[in-house]
């Protein structure tokens, strides 16, 4: 497939081998929009079972065709340091989660405490 831009990049070929080339390019096209049509059809008409494994062929094929067109960088990991400064910053937030969370309960407890005496000293 990598070689189809230098194929299809001849000079020496005449108008007719051009021609050929064209339709050839254009029934590749057009076949390829009617097993997608073809697929659509057999989906609403409930099968399902049956669409799933073209249809995920077709999905795969343009997914890789896309990604070897945008060709993009290789994922690196991240320093080991950045990786360290991430889990302390996620740790800070969690201990910062905790200590509100406590406070909550504090402020609470205070609250029912100052509610429940007056209540008691009445009865």
């Amino acid at each position: 497939m990598t070689q189809l831009p230098e194929i299809t990049a001849e000079t020496t070929s005449t108008q007719e081998d051009k021609l050929r080339r064209d339709l050839l390019i254009f029934a590749c096209a057009f076949i390829n929009f009617a097993v997608v049509l073809w697929l659509a059809i057999y989906w609403l008409m409930g099968l399902q079972f049956s669409t799933n494994i073209p249809l995920g062929y077709q999905l795969v094929y343009v997914l890789a065709r896309y990604d070897a067109l945008l060709k993009p960088a290789a994922w690196t990991p991240p320093a080991p340091e950045a990786r360290m400064l991430q889990a302390l910053i996620a740790r800070r937030e969690a201990i910062a989660q905790d200590l509100q969370r406590e406070r909550n309960r504090q402020e609470r407890a205070s609250i029912s405490i100052s509610t429940v005496i007056p209540t008691l000293r009445t009865t």
